[in-house]
């Protein structure tokens, strides 16, 4: 018997929350943000769905890659979200170039392919 953990766990996903809604912390580290929104979508917290998806428009390939995935691992049927990952991939930052495989692009390719 687990006794607490799901008190624990919405804890976490609520300092996880609050770590990612300011964007601007002292001093700037994208990898906060990016592990952050990775940790949500193991969680499947659909609490964090709204900060996930500002997530979206990072300026990071690897954390725009995380918000995708985290989204899909949440799950979400709301058409305007699932329209703007489809349209990630016309992003210059996340594309393919010079014919080597974009880590970013294959993953955000694999979550549309999955229907998220």
């Amino acid at each position: 018997m687990q006794v607490g953990y799901p008190d624990i766990l919405a804890d976490l996903t609520n300092a996880l929350i609050a770590a990612i809604e300011n964007k601007e912390p002292v001093p700037k580290n994208p990898i906060i943000g990016c592990k952050a929104v990775e940790t949500l979508g193991y969680f499947r917290a659909s609490a964090a769905l709204p900060i996930i998806h500002s997530y979206l428009g990072d300026e990071h390939a690897y954390t725009v890659e995380n918000a995708v995935w985290a989204i899909r691992e949440i799950g979400t049927r709301d058409k305007y979200l699932l329209e703007e990952v489809t349209q990630l991939l016309e992003k210059p930052h996340l594309q393919l170039s010079d014919n080597h495989s974009n880590p970013s692009q294959v993953g955000i390719q694999t979550s549309i392919r999955d229907n998220l």
